[in-house]
């Protein structure tokens, strides 16, 4: 893996530390952060997305995956009100699927680059994918993976409002 990859990485996990992990304060600004990493990643580091053969087919499923990967993170977030402010409580076991959502890039890295590079090309080629998809694809991933708890958290806390001010 290169510098570039290590550092996008870095980046998210960076900010879920900082603005997801423990009880953390909802607020427009805890929700509109990740989405301006997100960009400037994009930005910075997503130049060109291959569309020929699968490529698209393949972004659309990393897409699909961080979507679900999403989902299962939002189950380990607690979302609760406190003197009429939104708080969310995240633990280890947030922590734990956040690496394993960024560390399978790890693995998939060192498996093309030094485990099976041979078997790792013939896939690529077998299935129409350029390797410059890689990239993007897991940006991608991630950026579903912010955008889908996010919006669950946001729709979790709108909801449990909704029964406690019901319930008064």
């Amino acid at each position: 893996m290169n510098t570039q990859t290590w550092i996008i990485m870095g980046a998210f996990f960076l900010v879920v530390l900082l603005t997801q992990f423990g009880r953390k304060k909802f607020s427009i600004r805890n929700a509109i952060w990740p989405f301006i990493i997100a960009g400037i990643i994009i930005k910075l580091y997503v130049k060109d997305i291959p569309t020929s053969g699968n490529d698209m087919v393949a972004l659309g499923l990393m897409i699909a995956g961080g979507i679900l990967f999403g989902i299962v993170i939002l189950f380990t977030v607690k979302v609760e009100w406190s003197e009429g402010k939104a708080f969310t409580i995240a633990g280890i076991p947030y922590l734990l699927l956040w690496i394993l959502g960024l560390g399978w890039r790890i693995l998939l890295a060192n498996y093309a680059e030094h485990w099976n590079p041979q078997g790792f090309m013939k896939f690529m080629i077998t299935h129409k994918l350029d390797v410059d998809i890689i990239a993007p694809a897991f940006i991608f991933f991630t950026i579903a993976m912010f955008v889908t708890r996010t919006l669950g958290i946001a729709l979790r806390l709108q909801m449990s409002r909704k029964k406690s001010t019901s319930s008064i």
